[in-house]
């Protein structure tokens, strides 16, 4: 015996899950059409005549119903199931600069910390606003007090959030045009960094901290000669493989991210055995990092995908 208060709970029910992600119009439809039926039922149960023909032929076109209904549910798991698929996505790194090729990453005007003369130089590629840059520091720091006479640091801007880094990396270069690039370095890591205040304002206000001819140093932060060379920094880096902060040379070779003081130490002393073999062979002391630049790979191409 066919109940069709009871089968009908049971498709609203079946019409209510399927509903939530069906883009079909089907389940719609369908519970239009379950809608009309049921107002037929309910008049026939009010007939006096021919209740029972009428209650027969409503009960097959509600069956009808439950089978289209099923089948949508079907169709909709089906795109369910299809969904939840996990997807397996390759990832391939980024390719790097190889840690065995030497490039040339010639040194310009950037600030310089440490002696002249030594024989393995480290070019820092960061920025003011990267938190592994900030750690590196008290690395690099290290790396000088081991090795005081054969390391020196060279600066260079390599800007990747260039809303907030942009004009800390003016200022550095504003205060270096005064001979006070370490200061300024500190203040900035101190205050522009540990403050997280980025603003034009307060590098002026470090100028005067320190001292700076204060009209000079907005000049130089303003004008175009320290865009440029925050510009000539990104792109020489760039040139050779640079894509993050912080990333440095030694004496050429790549060492990417704040990598514990051991892993600088083994490219020092690489390096130191190299340049005593080099100077052995007739290489000037005083020229060597020159030597480098000139015969190191000037770019890195990355392979094709």
């Amino acid at each position: 015996m066919f109940h069709p208060r009871g089968r009908r709970a049971g498709l609203v029910v079946a019409i209510a899950l399927a509903a939530g992600c069906d883009e079909s119009g089907d389940v719609a439809r369908l519970e239009r059409q379950l809608a009309t039926l049921q107002q037929e039922l309910d008049a026939a149960r009010t007939a006096r005549d021919g209740r029972a023909e009428a209650d027969d032929q409503l009960a097959m076109r509600l069956a009808e119903v439950e089978r289209e209904l099923a089948s949508t549910r079907a169709r909709l798991d089906a795109v369910e199931a299809a969904n939840r698929r996990p997807t397996t996505t390759t990832y391939r790194p980024r390719p790097q600069p190889d840690p065995g090729v030497r490039y040339s990453v010639p040194v310009h005007d950037s600030p310089v910390a440490g002696p002249k003369d030594a024989l393995v130089t480290i070019v820092v590629a960061g920025e003011y606003a990267c938190p592994y840059c900030a750690k590196a520091r008290d690395t690099l720091a290290e790396l000088r007090k081991a090795y005081p006479k054969q390391v020196r640091i060279i600066h260079k801007h390599f800007v990747v959030h260039p809303q907030t880094a942009t004009t800390p990396a003016l200022a550095a270069c504003a205060a270096h045009r005064q001979g006070k690039h370490a200061a300024m370095d500190d203040r900035l890591w101190e205050v522009a960094f540990g403050q997280r205040r980025f603003d034009e304002a307060t590098m002026v206000e470090l100028a005067r901290e320190l001292k700076l001819d204060v009209k000079r140093f907005e000049r130089d932060l303003r004008g175009p000669d320290c865009a440029d060379e925050v510009r000539r920094d990104q792109d020489a880096l760039t040139a050779v493989g640079v894509r993050a902060t912080p990333t440095f040379y030694i004496n050429g070779r790549h060492l990417s991210g704040a990598q514990p003081l051991d892993a600088f130490r083994r490219l020092v002393d690489d390096e130191l055995r190299a340049a005593e073999s080099a100077i052995a062979g007739g290489v000037d002391p005083a020229g060597y990092y020159d030597y480098l630049v000139r015969t190191g790979v000037p770019r890195f191409d990355p392979p094709p995908p």
